[in-house]
């Protein structure tokens, strides 16, 4: 196994480590590569523009699959979805589902539209341009998933959950991925609203941070 020194283009470690956007390539938390990729600050940079913020490992995607079918999971929806990197993985694990993000004019961040991730997505029909605040599901989906809301958001989040609610569509479960209160993710107000509206489930233990960056991957239930 090479070891990744510093000499190799980062372009090129990235492209090894991460050939294709399917669960069985991705790589494991036990090669040496990926937690030296992990530290990286170079390297974090190059994986953000072209994946997100979320940084996935064969582990995390098998931890996370077996917990959705542990608790009867079998269709999702993704909000926030980004370049689509979470749902398209998903659906190549055997989850129905569908991400949701605004159109690339209307993103608060600058988008790659020429990115691969975020081609295939589109092209799979596993990411659609949509404005969640004004969205009315046809039925309840197993699991709502949103990672690395952007900071000061989370009020889209919320009206999204709670137009459902109003039509009387349950949350069996929620995940979330990103920092906790104080962090880089969302704001203040969410987590409040988050806190009167869930209680913790439990996080997945494979889930691997950039260095420098406290995101994980909990789950929640809705409060009764």
């Amino acid at each position: 196994m090479r070891c990744y020194d510093q000499t190799e283009d980062v372009s090129g470690l990235l492209a090894r480590l991460f050939p294709a956007i399917d669960p069985e390539s991705l790589p494991s938390f036990d090669d040496e590569d990926f937690m030296t990729f992990a530290n990286s600050y170079e390297a974090r940079e190059a994986y953000l523009k072209r994946f997100g913020y979320t940084l996935v490992c064969r582990e995390f995607i098998a931890e996370l699959s077996k917990e959705l079918h542990k608790r009867g999971v079998r269709d999702f929806v993704e909000l926030e979805a980004g370049m689509g990197m979470l749902s398209l993985l998903l659906r190549r694990s055997g989850f129905e589902g569908v991400g949701y993000t605004l159109p690339p004019e209307d993103e608060k961040w600058p988008i790659d539209t020429a990115n691969t991730c975020y081609r295939e997505a589109l092209t799979e029909g596993c990411l659609v341009h949509a404005d969640i605040r004004q969205l009315t599901l046809q039925h309840s989906p197993g699991a709502i998933v949103a990672s690395w809301i952007p900071l000061g958001g989370g009020s889209e989040v919320a009206a999204f959950f709670e137009n459902q609610w109003r039509n009387d569509l349950q949350t069996p479960l929620f995940v979330l991925i990103g920092e906790d209160r104080g962090g880089c993710t969302t704001s203040d107000d969410f987590f409040d609203w988050l806190e009167h509206h869930f209680e913790p489930d439990g996080y997945n233990e494979s889930y691997v941070p950039f260095q420098g960056f406290r995101d994980y991957c909990g789950y929640f239930r809705r409060r009764k």
